[in-house]
Order: C-alpha cells, then sequence, then structure tokens
C-alpha cells in the first residue's frame, strides 16, 4: 500500500474518527520513547513494537468504508468478521 494514499484515506470524512485515532496511537507509540516492553531485552522488545503497531492498523484499515478506498485507487483489503 502506498502511504500516500493511505494518508488520503485517513484524511477522508467519511473514514470513522476511531480509526484515524487509532491510527495516530499507534504511530505515536513508535515514535515517543516510551515501551510496553524495553528494548533492551533481546525479541521481546521488538515484538511489541511490532504488535502494537501492525494491530491498531489491521483494525484501523477494517473500519475504512470500501468506498474511501476505491476513491482513492487503493484496492479493498480483506475484511475479516469479528
Amino acid at each position: 500500500m502506498c502511504p500516500g494514499k493511505m494518508y488520503v484515506a485517513f484524511r477522508d470524512p467519511r473514514t470513522p474518527i476511531v480509526a484515524r485515532v487509532l491510527a495516530v496511537a499507534a504511530i505515536a507509540y513508535a515514535v515517543l520513547p516510551l515501551d510496553i516492553a524495553w528494548d533492551i531485552i533481546p525479541i521481546v522488545g521488538q515484538i511489541d513494537d511490532v504488535m502494537i503497531l501492525l494491530t491498531p492498523f489491521s483494525f484501523s484499515m477494517n473500519m475504512i468504508p470500501e468506498e474511501v478506498f476505491k476513491s482513492v485507487g487503493l484496492d479493498v483489503p480483506l475484511r475479516r468478521e469479528v
């Protein structure tokens, strides 16, 4: 997925606020020096960072309407029923 097109999809007014907040929170966690598991601990420190980045983005992608993806020119991701 193209980061520029994803940015446009998240800026679209049809995208729910919750999806935007989750994406911003994930990026903030990656940028800020706060960690749930310290990166000093081998493997565990990196795994928690990856999980905390991927999980909110996965939920965000499922919340964005298909019309938004199509209008931006992105392929609609596979949807999982929760």
